[in-house]
Formats: structure tokens, C-alpha cells, sequence
């Protein structure tokens, strides 16, 4: 059994049901269209790919990969003594867990989001 969905009616259909309970502040509040939505993602997916920090991020991900191993060990010898080694340890974990994690997600969101077609058959 194959039914169509159709991303953009059901958009409308979610905005319209959230805006039916404010009754008369409904109308203070400016829905955002699907139209608008899509070419807002779309512009930030083309921006986050030609962004220089991207790609270096992309080049440098293995070596934070290979760096991700040793993070436990790591912060077990900076709870020993965390003065100075805690803040500076905390700032190069931050980064890490953002180079590890960040682009993968944001390039699935990126896919699921800008290249899948408003219509699609379930």
C-alpha cells in the first residue's frame, strides 16, 4: 500500500492547528511560510558548506577523531589537579566534542532537510 505525503500541506496543516488556540493573538503573530523555511535552510546549508572553518573542521576531523580515544583518560589526570589544567583541558575537550560531533549532524540535517523533495511517497 503506497500513500503520498505531502511535506508542505502538512507544514500548513501544523501552523494553522498551533495558531487556533491564541484565537485573536493569532493575528499578532506572523507564521513562517514552508516556502521560506526551505530557502532559509537551503542558503544556510550553502553558506555552512563554503564556509572556510567547514572545511578546515572536515580536514582536521580525523586527528580530533584520533584525539576523541584518549578524552576519558585525559580528564581523569586533570580532576586530579584542575587549577590550570582543568580550563585549559575543558576548552580543548569543547572543541573536540564540536569537531567530532557538528559536521556529521549538520550535513545529515542539512540532506534531510534541503535535498529531500516536498514530496515523498511512504
Amino acid at each position: 500500500m503506497s500513500s503520498t505525503f505531502d511535506l508542505k500541506s502538512e507544514w500548513d496543516a501544523i501552523v494553522q492547528q498551533r495558531l487556533a488556540p491564541l484565537d485573536k493573538k493569532a493575528n499578532k503573530i506572523q507564521s513562517l511560510k514552508y516556502d521560506d523555511f526551505q530557502s532559509t535552510l537551503q542558503t544556510a546549508s550553502h553558506e555552512f558548506h563554503q564556509s572556510r572553518v567547514t572545511s578546515t573542521i572536515h580536514k582536521l576531523k580525523p586527528v580530533f577523531d584520533q584525539l576523541d580515544v584518549f578524552v576519558t583518560a585525559i580528564t581523569s589526570l586533570v580532576q586530579a589537579s584542575p587549577e590550570l589544567a582543568g580550563f585549559i583541558w575543558g576548552t580543548t575537550q569543547a572543541v573536540i566534542i564540536v569537531c567530532t560531533f557538528l559536521p556529521p549532524c549538520l550535513a545529515t540535517s542539512s540532506y534531510l532537510s534541503c535535498e529531500q523533495p516536498l514530496t515523498t511517497t511512504l
